[in-house]
């Protein structure tokens, strides 16, 4: 009779296992139902939120793109006018250095330092001078023959 017990101990017990288990089996499947039916709201929402960042970040990207080209417009423009500038700069530094030579030269014909006021007019090019400069030049070229 132990033998007995122990039989229908083990078998109740096994029976009762599997009757959990086939229980477990069909709550399982039935919450895994209920999952798969509300995921597509989830995937879809999240799905309509990522296109919705997508659109928006590729609108700001279009906007960034032509701000980016338009600032490279105005920096090509911003180069070409200050090579312009630097150019004007060159002949205007060069024009002070001319006016100050005849200048300086002028200064020497009136202390009567000829040969220093030739030196100095000989290193101006006649070409670059102005018709006032001109006149100045050639003046002071005449009283710095003469002696």
């Amino acid at each position: 009779m132990a033998e007995k017990r122990r039989n229908f101990s083990l078998f109740f017990y096994t029976g009762l296992i599997f009757v959990v288990a086939v229980l477990l089996i069909i709550i399982a499947f039935f919450s895994q139902s209920k999952v798969e039916q509300s995921q597509p709201d989830q995937i879809n929402a999240q799905t309509e939120g990522i296109t919705q960042r997508a659109a928006i970040l590729s609108e700001e990207n279009k906007t960034l793109l032509e701000e980016n080209m338009s600032l490279k417009k105005a920096q090509e423009e911003n180069t070409r006018a200050i090579d312009e500038l630097n150019g004007r700069v060159s002949f205007l530094e060069e024009n002070v250095r001319i006016s100050e030579a005849i200048i300086s030269a002028n200064g020497y014909v009136s202390k009567k330092m000829y040969s220093e006021a030739r030196n100095i007019l000989k290193q101006i090019n006649e070409e670059n001078l102005s018709d006032d400069e001109k006149i100045l030049y050639n003046s002071l070229m005449k009283k710095v023959g003469k002696d």
